[in-house]
Order: C-alpha cells, then structure tokens, then sequence
C-alpha cells in the first residue's frame, strides 16, 4: 500500500497536463449522438467561464453556515504561481476564510501565505535532507528569481513532494492558532476542486462540538488509517480542540522523529490525531482521491454528493466551479455525481473519439515493444512482463485486434463485458468493464494537423446506456441523506408519547375498518397489493377464515415481503435450492408434501417443530389445497438466510416483473453454511446491508453513535424502520445476537427456509412461531394469577436470565439484556427525561440522576446460566447482578431463582425483551391486564396486526427513551391513561388475533402462497379452487 501512495504521489509530481476538455465546452451544445468526433479540439480556451458583466463574488449563492468554516490551502512554493491564482479566481471567491501555506512565507495577489516547516525544530533543519531544498527555494526567492522555474528542473518535482510531509501538523496547529473560533477546518492541497457548498450543507448537520476528522481513508504499513490528503480532509472544533490538548512539547519531538522516516504529511496527522484520541470517519467517495476523468463510475456513488476532486488542473478547476456556481443559483440541495456524471461526463461519450485516451485498462494487449497502456497516474497497470504473456497466449483473432481503432472497436464489441476501449499507435488495444471519462491525448498538440491520431478511443453506447439506466432506477438514496437531524430541543405543547398514541390510534382504527368483508374484496385487495392474483385455492382459505372470525383478512404485508424475493428466481431454480440445500441444511427439518400428502413423516419423530406442523397439517381440507413442495424448516431460535444486497435487490427487481421474458436471477444453489456462533457476526452480515445504506459508510455510523449522546430521546414512531438494522447500524453495538451470539449457522444465498423471526437484513420466510401455538394449548396465562389494573404497582418488572449472546469478559456488559439493567440500576449515572419549561409550557429535555426514579423499575437478572458465558464472564456477571453468586445454573430452563410467572402481573407495565433471539413470552403478557413494553430488533409475522401504541409500547434498540417513557407513563396523569388504555386495548386485541386458530390459518395462507412460487405456471393462478 505505501508503494501504491508512494506512485501515486509521485506522479503527482511529473504528470502531463491532461484536461478534462468536454466539460463545459459541450454541456449545452453538443447532443449525446454516436458521430464520431474527428479532428476536432476538445476543449475551447475562449469560452469564458463566468458570465460578462456579473461580479463573481455578487455571484455566490448564499448560505449561512459558510462562515463557519475555515479552508486550508496547502500548496508548494515552486506551484504557487500557478495554482492558487486560479483556486481564487473561482470557488475560493465564495469561501469567506482562507488561509494558505506553503515552504515560503510570501504575498502572491495580496494574499498572505504561510510558512508551514518553518516551525519544525532546528534539529530537522539542519539534518534533514528534506530542509536542503527548502533553504535554496528561499535563496532563489531572495534573489528575486523564478521559484517556478527551478521546480521544474530535474529531480525538484520529487524534492518538493518530500518536504510536503513536514507541513501537516504544523498547518494544523497554526490554523487553530489564527482561528480558534470556527467550527470546522477543511484541507484541501492545492491542486483539488471543493465543492464548498455541498460541504457546507452536510457540515451544518453535525456537531462541531464532537470529534470528528473525516476524510478518503488510506492506509499505511497495512493496518494504519488515516485520510488521505490529496482528497482534502475535515477537522471538527471538538476535533482541533483535542489535537491542541496533544500538541505538547513531548509529542511534537515524537511526532517530527516518526516524520523523519516517514513517506507523508496526511500519515502523520493521522498519527498526530490518533493520540489526540479522535478516529477517522470515512468520507469516501464524496471526497474523491481522483480526478473527474479517472473516476470509475459506478452505482454506489450516483446518488451521493460530491465534495471534492484531486488532481485537478487549473482549467478543470474553472469549469467545475462553473457548473458548482449555476447548480447552487438554482438549486437548493446540493449536487450528485449523477447530477455530474450528466452535465459533463454523458455528453463526451463518443462511438468513436480521436485523440483521447478513456484509460480502458481492464485488459490490456501489447505487441511486444508497442505502445504501453497507462491509468490516470502514468502507471501501467499490467506491466510488459504481464503484457507478454498476455501476447504469448492470444489466438491470432486477439492480436489482430491491436492493428487499427476499428480493430480494437470490434474486439471490444464481441466481448459482451467491454464497455470502452482505447487504442493506441505501435500495438496496443486496452478494453475496459466500467465507465470512465478519461483525458485528451497528450500527443495532440505535438502531431501534425494532417496526420492520424496517435491515441483513438471509444465507448459502447448501448452498453453505457443501459448501465446508466440501471443506476438511475436503482433506489436513490444518499447516505448524508441519513445523517442524524439535530437535537430536538422542544416537543411542543403535547408529550411526543400522546402525539405518537393519537397518531397510531387513526392508522388501526382505519386498517380495521377497512378490510375486507366479502371474497371480491379481499380479491381485489391483494391484487391492488401485491401486483398478481391470489394463489390457487384462495376462496376456500376465505370461507375457512370468515367460519373462524379471522379479522385481519387482508394483513399479510410482512408475510408476503419475505416471500417476494422468490418471485425474482426461476420454480426450477427454486426446487434445485431446496433440494440440495436440504440435504446439508444444520438444525433444519424437511417437509415433503406430494400428491396432496405428507411424506416421510417418520423422520420428524421427536422434532417437536415438524410434529407440530404435520399436526396443522392433518386438518379437514388443507392438503388438498396444497400443491407439491418441500418445506425447509429451520428449529433454532435464530434466522438462517442472509443474501447479498445485490442479490436481493436483482430479485425483487426481477419479481417485479410480469413480462413473459424476464430475467430470473441465477442464484448460488451450492453455497456453504458459516458457522457465526460466539464471533463477531455483524461483519459477516455487513453484505446484506445496501452500499449506500448507513452500516455501509463508518461516517455514518459513528455521527449516529454521536447523536446517542445528545438529550433528544428516540421514541419509536415507525417500527418498521427503527427496527432496520441498515439504517440503524448502532443495534450491532448493543444487541447480542450481532455482536456474539450463542448460536448462529447462516447461508449467504436466497434460499427458501422458514423461520419464525429474523432482524431485518435476513431473508428467512416469516411464519408464525409454533413456541406461541404451544403456550396457547397449554394456556401458559392462568387468569386467576393476575389482577385488575387498579390493584397494580406503578412499576416496570422484568426478570431473566443473562442469554441473548455469547458472554466474554470484553463484551458482557454490552449484550443487550446485560446492558439495560446496568442502565437502570447505576445508581451515580444520569438519565434524560422530559419536564414543562417555565417558557411556554412546552415539554423540554432535561438529565436527571437516575436514582431519583429508581423506584419506578424492578428489572433484574435472575441467573448467569454457565453454556452461554466464558467461566471469566460467568463470574462477573453472577457478581454483578446475583444475590447469590454462587448460584449456578447451565440453562435458562434449569433457572430455580426465577420469580413466578405471576409476579409479572403485580405491575402495571413488563417489559418483553429479546433473548437470544425472539421472546417468547410476548403473547402470554400481551393477553394480561398489565401494559407491555416490548424492545427487540427481530421482525415477526405478527408485526403489522399488532400497533405500536395502541396494542403495546415499543423501546427502540438503545433504550435511550426508556426512563422518560416509564415516568410519562407512571407519574403523568395523561400518561396514567394512556397506559391504562393501552393494557386494555393489548388484552382484548389479542384475544381476537391471536388465537390458536388465527395461528393455523396464518400458517396455511403462508404455504399456498410459498407453494406456487414452484409452479411453472404461477402467474396464471386467478385464487379459486379451479
């Protein structure tokens, strides 16, 4: 890697000017057509990148967090002359601070530049040979002769690049000296573009306060990160702050002896910043280490704004801040790449365009001792050994295909991958499997007019078109777009809790309402749903509903959702998955039903899952309205499927699709199963989440764990998406079953297998869990047991056992029952709650000591059991919550501390949390006169029938908003009712959904529509029994 930073940089220094010369020129004028463009300049140096007669400054769109914000120019004193006049000739006109430094303190234009090394201790002056260069540049500076000039002789290029690294942290430091006061530092070299105001209109929604240093992370000896400089980097005031702190005399002396040996400036901040105690967030890819012309576009990056670019020269510079200047006249949000990609990079794709070089550098074939094929940085990507063989190997077909452009058009056309091509004189075609711009030739300018391009590229337009295509119907979703608001300060007049009850109480007392009464509406229902027909067989399940009362006739939603990525994949496909990953599938059991029959039942003796449904099975008319399938059956707690965002995604695409050629997805039949059990699973599982979601970009992940420390509270007001792990990446930090769980065997394929709960980025098929049918039938509630609500305590109760994750001394105290008792019972910590501020009666955070409403909770764990902790974690924890810590149990069921079941019901208000994975205690409360609070991440089939706020009191994944919510509830008197109402509404409700028999029919609904996804004819199914 340092080899790569180190070539990089280097051709930093001797790069030929190449420029982006479509952009701007043909932004307006020129049609996105397949001519070939021929002997044409592509670039006009007459057009005039700003308007006549307007004041560029009087021109800037104004924003008001713009003078918040320093930028930092660092540059060169052999490149100054030619690279900050232009900086400030464009986007610097609109940045109201900035500050330069360079090697050479001097006045260029009347602007003050500052001596960065000149700090550095007299030690490195005297013994670096670094500092030989910078004293003869301040001696040619002094003799008042062309500092420029000198930088251009031979070998000063690289000498100027190393005596960068000394600039860093002594810029750092001087420009927190000159500014204290500002709330963000952004750096940027001297030959990068800024996109100001998209910056500033993602800064303006952080914190400045905290410590944040974002930047393109890099890194050096394999493991070290840091943000790569040429990308420009961010420095919080909280950042800067703690920087300052570390800026010591002792530190300084370590930090410029590490300089000394060490290749890079960017390197050492980030070392500087890391004993400052700030960590990196990753900026990529809104802060580009490339240039606009080198970039590979792709999908992950369309729909994000763009911050910066690297490796700009001076003319690029003018025409991005042309278009930076006209976007932000007229628009408000800031741009995209796409909004990019559109304006100056579409227009400049040619069938054919002489004289450029698109750096197609995917597959590259050289005739020995012909032209070499380079990237963006003068590299050659695959090398002349590797070149060779590439010509040892090729059929006399592939060689021929270096002869001519058109030669190297046509090879490039018959490979179905190529998306661009370039050729160049002397033997050499170079194919490419992604888009890119690239630069005008730079043997242009030293041809004769007459002669023939020396360098001809191409793109395949079609290709390119449908990749465009692809991007923009993809979902577009940026992830600033995610990054958490700021603080609600105030909530109005109203307790977001009565807000949120009101709220919920319209939506079920609308779903109720409105479903359907009779077999034309619940037909016409599901097909204005879900886009098809009910399955075969619909109109029976209708009339065996309506017999039982079934209420929720329509409310399949969560259900259906599982199974539609299965549309996406061919029925032959399907049985092929369930076949052969039935035969290797842990902890599963297979289900055969053939000919309106349930097969092989004899190998499902003593699973009491399988005994279970081939129970449901042997009901009156339900086989015979089930066609031929397997069922694949998982018996553990925990899910099993996690496929591939990509994978998922192509499948629901292809799902969505009732055209009789559609592309079925080619899903991997053959993929193993991981054994995830007591590691750190959410790293196996990061692939599932979408690349612009915020558990893909650490950023966001940590400005969200950022905003957890601020006093606004989470109440949960979708579930839906509190309970998205993608979006909401900080539940891996706080729940057991991410960060260790006990047990965990996944597959990573779209692979059918039921499954009763799952966290959001799985793919198991919902079904409901045959746990909740069993302590049905043994009717685990006992009336008698309870009390009337009048009689309760005005308390939250929770007991249980230390499970929900694999238990070590590092990560005990963060599993997620653990860490809610530790919550509520420290008796020195704060919690925030809600009061009425004296000015204008409004509810309005405050922190309290938690110990002042301690008595309002009676949460406790009742046994460490020893199979699900390490013997140094079991001991800690039976320290930390046992009364007895010589009590020892294996499992949870041999737990002999446990109070009654009863005692819950002696509290207004349980708490249902999960174990290692769904609860299974959820009905049982639900079906008491006591409220229930419910926190779990895990989606069930249930969700969608029971609402939140009416039926049950949801806890988001922190418990951030726990304590308020249980003092609303206890010692409000509006909050009184609404408990009371909400306890009430629970019980009644699910005394009417969920029954024994709303769980069966569920369950057999399931399979009709599980059983024609295998049917070749499955689009044709039009829901009666015929």
């Amino acid at each position: 890697m340092l080899g790569s930073i180190l070539r990089r940089r280097e051709a930093k220094a001797v790069r030929l000017t190449f420029i982006v010369g479509l952009i701007g020129v043909f932004i307006f004028s020129v049609r996105r057509g397949v001519q070939p463009l021929q002997n044409v300049r592509v670039f006009d140096t007459s057009i005039s990148t700003q308007s006549s007669g307007t004041d560029p400054a009087a021109a800037c769109p104004p924003h008001p967090g713009a003078a918040d914000v320093l930028v930092i120019i660092k540059t060169g004193a052999t490149e100054a002359s030619a690279r900050i006049p232009p900086i400030f000739s464009t986007f610097a006109q609109c940045i109201p601070n900035v500050v330069i430094f360079s090697d050479l303190k001097q006045h260029l234009d009347g602007r003050e530049i500052h001596d960065a090394p000149e700090s550095v201790s007299a030690e490195y002056h005297r013994t670096s040979p670094e500092f030989d260069f910078y004293r003869r540049v301040r001696e040619i500076h002094e003799a008042r002769k062309d500092v420029r000039a000198f930088g251009k002789l031979e070998g000063n290029g690289v000498k100027a690049w190393t005596l960068d690294k000394w600039k860093n942290i002594p810029i750092l430091h001087e420009a927190y000296r000159l500014n204290p006061h500002v709330k963000w530092y952004v750096f940027i070299d001297a030959d990068t573009f800024l996109g100001f105001h998209n910056l500033v209109s993602t800064l303006e929604k952080l914190n400045h306060t905290l410590p944040l240093y974002m930047g393109a992370a890099n890194t050096y000896g394999g493991d070290f990160i840091f943000a790569y400089g040429g990308a420009g980097y961010i420095v919080s005031a909280g950042a800067a702050a703690l920087f300052e702190k570390a800026y010591t005399k002792e530190n300084v002396e370590k930090w410029e002896a590490q300089t000394n040996v060490t290749c890079c400036g960017d390197v050492m901040l980030g070392v500087a910043m890391k004993v400052a105690g700030v960590r990196l967030r990753n900026a990529a890819p809104l802060m580009q280490p490339t240039s606009i012309g080198a970039l590979e576009w792709n999908s992950r990056l369309w729909c994000e704004p763009s911050w910066t670019w690297h490796h700009i020269e001076p003319l690029e510079v003018k025409q991005l801040s042309e278009f930076d200047r006209k976007w932000h006249t007229a628009n408000q949000a800031p741009y995209r790449f796409k909004d990019l990609f559109e304006a100056l990079i579409e227009p400049g794709l040619f069938s054919i365009k002489e004289d450029w070089d698109n750096l197609s550098t995917d597959r590259v074939l050289v005739k020995p001792g012909g032209a070499d094929t380079e990237d963006g940085y003068g590299r050659n990507q695959q090398g002349p050994a590797t070149n060779r063989t590439l010509w040892d190997h090729a059929s006399p077909g592939q060689k021929n295909r270096v002869g001519t452009p058109s030669d190297c058009q046509a090879a490039c056309l018959e490979d179905q991958g190529c998306v661009q091509w370039v050729w160049k004189l002397g033997g050499s075609c170079g194919h490419h499997y992604s888009l890119r711009l690239g630069y005008q030739s730079n043997t242009y300018e030293s041809r004769a007019s007459e002669s023939k391009s020396d360098v001809v590229s191409g793109w395949v337009l079609d290709r390119t078109r449908r990749l465009v295509e692809s991007w923009n119907q993809a979902s577009c979703h940026s992830r600033m777009s995610k990054l958490p608001v700021p603080d609600q300060t105030n909530y109005g007049e109203l307790h977001p809790i009565e807000t949120l009850v009101e709220k919920a109480q319209m939506h079920f007392n609308t779903m109720v309402r409105t479903q359907s009464k009779t077999l034309s509406e619940a037909v016409a229902t599901y097909s204005s749903r879900y886009g098809r027909d009910p399955p075969s067989g619909f109109d029976k399940w209708f009339k065996m509903a309506k017999d039982a009362e079934y209420v929720l006739i329509d409310e399949f939603d969560t259900m259906m959702d599982s199974l539609e990525p299965f549309w996406g994949i061919a029925p032959s496909m399907l049985r092929e998955s369930v076949d052969l990953i039935g035969e290797t599938a842990p902890a599963t059991v297979r289900i055969r039903i053939e000919n309106h029959q349930v097969k092989d039942k004899a190998s499902h003796k003593e699973i009491w899952q399988a005994e279970t449904i081939d129970r449901w099975l042997e009901k009156p008319g339900w086989l015979e309205m089930l066609p031929d399938m397997i069922l694949l059956v998982n018996f553990l707690d925990e899910p099993r499927v996690v496929a591939p965002s990509e994978t998922l995604l192509a499948a629901r695409q292809a799902a969505k699709s009732n055209a009789p050629d559609r592309k079925f997805i080619q899903n991997t039949s053959n993929a193993s199963w991981v054994d995830l059990a007591r590691t750190e699973a959410w790293r196996a599982m990061l692939s599932a989440c979408p690349d612009d979601s915020p558990a893909r970009n650490e950023m966001l992940w940590q400005a969200m764990l950022d905003n957890e420390q601020s006093l606004s509270l989470p109440f949960v007001d979708n579930l839906t998406s509190s309970q998205d792990i993608c979006q909401n990446p900080l539940v891996a930090r706080s729940h057991g079953f991410f960060t260790s769980p006990a047990s965990c065997s996944v597959i990573q394929s779209l692979v059918p297998i039921f499954s009763a709960a799952k966290p959001s980025l799985f793919n198991d098929i919902l079904y409901p869990a045959i746990w909740y049918w069993i302590k049905l039938l043994t009717e685990d509630y006992v009336e008698n047991d309870d009390m009337v609500w009048s009689e309760k305590q005005d308390i939250l109760y929770w007991t249980g056992s230390a499970t929900g994750g694999y238990a070590t001394s590092e990560n005990w105290a963060d599993l997620h029952r653990q860490r809610l008792i530790l919550q509520t019972t420290k008796g020195n910590a704060s919690a925030r709650i809600l009061h009425r501020t004296t000015e204008g009666n409004v509810w309005g955070p405050r922190l309290i000591a938690r110990s002042s409403i301690s008595h309002l909770f009676d949460l406790r764990i009742t046994s460490v059991p020893s199979g699900q902790c390490t013997p140094e974690a079991c001991t800690a924890m039976r320290n930390a919550f046992l009364k007895d810590p010589t009590y020892i149990n294996h499992t949870s069921s041999q737990d002999t501390n446990a109070d009654p079941l009863k005692t819950a019901y002696a509290a207004k208000y349980v708490l249902d949390l999960d174990g290692n994975a769904f609860s299974g205690r959820f009905y049982r409360l639900l079906t008491s006169q006591s409220a229930v609070l419910k926190q779990s991440i895990f989606k069930e089939w249930h969700d969608g029938r029971l609402v939140p706020w009416v039926h049950f009191i949801p806890i988001s994944a922190s418990g951030a908003e726990l304590a308020e919510t249980v003092r609303f509830l206890t010692q409000e008197e509006a909050g009184q009712e609404i408990g009371k109402r909400i306890a009430s509404q629970g019980r009644e409700w699910a005394r009417r959904t969920l029954r024994m028999v709303d769980l069966e029919l569920t369950y057999l609904r399931v399979l009709m529509e599980y059983g024609r996804l295998f049917d070749e004819g499955r689009d044709e199914f039009t829901g009666t029994s015929e």
